[in-house]
């Protein structure tokens, strides 16, 4: 399973840039939840509010669809209701269908019709609360946190976990596009079929499948950096830095920022 997670964050990755997918899929996350990378996974430990620090969040008015797939290894094929198509095996001609085929491990689908961005407000005044929880030894310097976060009133993902795996999938009507429909959560998708092993959530409700991590960092000791070492993320750059020495140093205060975990600070011993 560690192997499919990682599989999986690091196609969303690809897709979107310094993003990381909840796990599993239909995990619910919020904006100030704090917790701790063990590899590509996103432990959740607490909350930014149980440390009794003061933050608040900014939600888009305006919705946005999402639909998104692993870069190799997937294909889509669609049937409507009447329609006979030889390559639906296990679906009638009466009934719409999907059809989706993975080729690899890893091989993801994330469609949803209406994603929401929330994103942490006054991200300054945050910086100078976690400094001081810092110094009172409160915070731990490899926490992060969620600072910003989509949310989706209702998402599909599958996923393959075998190689070869296959889906048919019925519908309540005929889907228009790819996979237009595929994580409505009113469309009426079931599975008919499966070959081959997959995980599987369609049309689940107000999820949070997508968010990104900011984190204290410095660059007082060494370039800021997110090391994965052995599955394990740690910062160098935050290896020297004790709650003490923050105190009785104002150049090294000075040298922290609370800033967002990017792609480009990932790097593979």
């Amino acid at each position: 399973m560690t192997e499919l997670v990682e599989l999986y964050t690091k196609g969303i990755k690809r897709k979107l840039e310094n993003y990381w997918a909840a796990w599993l899929p239909g995990t619910h996350f919020a904006i100030g939840d704090i917790g701790t990378l063990n590899g590509y996974l996103f432990e959740k430990v607490g909350t930014l509010g149980e440390l009794k620090l003061k933050y608040y969040a900014e939600t888009d008015a305006d919705p946005s669809p999402l639909d998104i797939s692993s870069e190799a290894g997937v294909a889509v094929s669609l049937k409507a209701a009447g329609e006979t198509n030889p390559s639906f095996t296990h679906i009638g001609a009466a009934e719409a269908g999907l059809k989706i085929e993975f080729g690899a491990q890893g091989a993801f689908i994330l469609q949803a019709p209406e994603m929401f961005a929330s994103e942490m407000g006054d991200r300054l005044n945050l910086r100078d609360q976690i400094i001081g929880a810092f110094d009172k030894g409160v915070w731990e310097k490899d926490w992060l946190v969620i600072t910003r976060l989509l949310t989706a009133t209702s998402a599909t993902v599958l996923i393959s976990r075998s190689s070869n795996a296959s889906l048919e999938l019925t519908a309540k009507a005929n889907l228009s596009g790819a996979v237009a429909a595929l994580g409505n959560a009113d469309a009426g998708i079931t599975v008919k079929y499966q070959q081959g092993d997959t995980v599987s959530m369609i049309g689940g409700k107000n999820v949070t499948p997508l968010f990104q991590l900011s984190r204290l960092k410095t660059g007082f000791f060494a370039p800021p950096k997110l090391v994965t070492k052995s599955f394990r993320a740690s910062d160098p750059s935050l290896g020297e830095l004790t709650a003490s020495r923050v105190r009785d140093d104002l150049a090294i205060e000075e040298s922290l920022v609370f800033a967002t975990v990017t792609d480009d600070e990932l790097v593979q011993d």
